[in-house]
């Protein structure tokens, strides 16, 4: 009988798994998990509006709510593995946050409606468009530069 150890995360012929942990694939418990913890990051940034609200503080909320989440990972109230997940997703989508046209959907949601599909679909096509032509461009600069050193060696 083989008397080493095994790490518990490792199936065991002497120790069977639990019987929902084979069920769930690995990816469904890491998306849970992000969600999640993106839902805690979001819920310190309504306690901060929250604050701001009540006080009349001149801070946005979103700031004070990072500094409420800063101050639980600094006195270790709030271990970094617990929103780790959910702040790389934020940090690797932040571009997405940040790009002007978002703003402007924010701003006019008459554009998520049928006048969005419409300016969608025109900038689509204008990228095709675009695409096409220049494409086109560059096969014509390459077979007329092909031609020309035909005819030059002949």
């Amino acid at each position: 009988m083989n008397m080493s150890w095994v790490h518990p995360r490792q199936a065991s012929p002497h120790r069977p798994r639990a019987a929902n942990a084979s069920r769930r694939p690995r990816w469904f418990r890491l998306v849970r998990t992000r969600v999640l913890q993106v839902a805690a990051l979001i819920g310190f940034w309504r306690v901060g509006e929250w604050i701001v609200k009540r006080t009349g503080a001149p801070i946005p909320g979103a700031i004070l709510g990072l500094f409420i989440v800063l101050a639980l990972l600094l006195s270790g109230l709030l271990p970094v593995r617990t929103i780790q997940l959910g702040s790389k997703w934020l940090m690797s989508e932040m571009l997405l946050f940040f790009l002007p046209p978002m703003l402007a959907l924010l701003n006019y949601p008459q554009f998520l409606g049928v006048l969005g599909l419409k300016l969608l679909l025109a900038i689509a096509l204008g990228i095709l468009v675009v695409m096409v032509t220049t494409a086109f461009t560059i096969e014509f600069c390459v077979w007329a530069g092909r031609s020309r050193r035909a005819h030059a060696s002949k």
